[in-house]
């Protein structure tokens, strides 16, 4: 039997929530209010609250335009005992059932990375989903988002992880390596020369008994 409950969107709680233009959001509930699409918006109770557990980028359009509405959400009974195991449940839903943007995946892959200390092997056995396509979205926090993107959609993840954590580059040159790394101009073998340059320069300047102006 299938339960429906009107909730209010805002008292609704999602993982992760994007910010939409009003256009796309107003496309997007059309969209889902004409059928047009067979992804259903549901919730599952923790507590006294509800979170969300599918209709991931339908929501993210209500809360941007409609947040005080009342929306029929179907209530989901199986419910995972571990938030772990919750937040595992709407990755794979949002990695495998339905379109889901780079930043929820990263989001949330991270959230079981730091706050729930899983490791990847973990995320993807628990999920069925290949480590390779995990490791995609486990980059370091601190690498700008734009390069983040790029690095997840042309698979770039390790080299762009590789330059962010090189202490022999200087931070202000970095985002020149992104670039030439995301354009297929650098390789690992190339950033090892390039680092082990800097590294001679450093220790050439600090040691030789003069300086060339």
């Amino acid at each position: 039997m299938v339960t429906y409950k009107f909730l209010k969107v805002k008292d609704v709680f999602s993982e992760y929530v994007d910010d939409v233009k009003d256009d796309v959001a107003n496309k997007r509930i059309n969209a889902y209010f004409s059928k047009k699409s067979k992804v259903i918006l549901s919730v599952e109770k923790v507590g006294s609250s509800y979170c969300l557990r599918s209709g991931f980028k339908f929501f993210d359009a209500l809360k941007k335009v409609k947040s005080n509405q009342f929306v029929p959400f179907v209530v989901v009974s199986e419910q995972p005992d571990q938030p772990s195991e919750r937040l595992l449940a709407i990755l794979k839903r949002g990695m495998v059932s339905e379109s889901t943007g780079w930043r929820f995946k990263y989001d949330l892959i991270q959230k079981l990375i730091h706050d729930h200390h899983m490791k990847v092997e973990e995320i993807a056995s628990k999920t069925e989903i290949s480590v390779e396509e995990i490791e995609r979205f486990n980059l370091d926090a601190d690498i700008p988002d734009f390069y983040k993107k790029k690095a997840i959609l042309l698979h770039k993840t390790e080299l762009i992880n590789s330059i962010h954590r090189t202490l022999l580059i200087p931070d202000n040159y970095k985002s020149q390596y992104y670039n030439l790394a995301l354009e297929g101009k650098l390789s690992t073998r190339q950033l090892y020369i390039a680092a082990s340059y800097y590294n001679m320069s450093y220790y050439h300047f600090y040691n030789v008994g003069y300086v060339a102006y």
